[in-house]
């Protein structure tokens, strides 16, 4: 009997080293860090990530989730925080200080309601908003990554 080639044993290899979708952990580790990433510190935290479907186009695959984001503070609140902060930062002389500055003067002209509503909808302490998201994926040598 013939002893297999080479490249075919390696080719075999690979094949069973390829795997057709993302890892179970693979996929937890990216809804965790879209939780971590997407959270607002101190005005929502985002739970219950889901995933909802998947499907792969050529080298991508893409995951779609379906998450709550719970916010902890109502609108007010939020616009007092960023009011109270840019107060206390806006003496700074830099760059950053005159941002400081224009974000108290937004928080005192309604812009800052706006520019919250438009990221976010109206909200209030305690309201949860039903979201949907996709994360795609590509594989690469080291496993599957988030691709953006």
């Amino acid at each position: 009997m013939a002893e297999p080639r080479p490249l075919v044993a390696l080719l075999s290899l690979g094949i069973y080293g390829c795997s057709s979708e993302p890892s179970s952990s693979t996929l937890e580790k990216a809804f965790n860090d879209y939780a971590y990433v997407n959270a607002e510190s101190g005005i929502f935290k985002i739970k219950n990530v889901q995933k909802t479907n998947a499907y792969q186009l050529d080298d991508v695959y893409t995951v779609e989730i379906s998450f709550e984001r719970h916010f902890l503070i109502g609108i007010d609140e939020a616009i007092e925080e960023l009011r109270k902060e840019a107060a206390k930062r806006k003496s700074w002389n830099s760059m950053e200080g005159m941002q400081w500055k224009l974000l108290e003067n937004m928080t005192s002209s309604g812009m800052a309601r706006l520019g919250l509503v438009n990221q976010w909808g109206e909200f209030s302490r305690g309201s949860v908003q039903n979201m949907t998201h996709e994360i795609s994926f590509i594989e690469t040598e080291n496993g599957w990554q988030t691709y953006d």
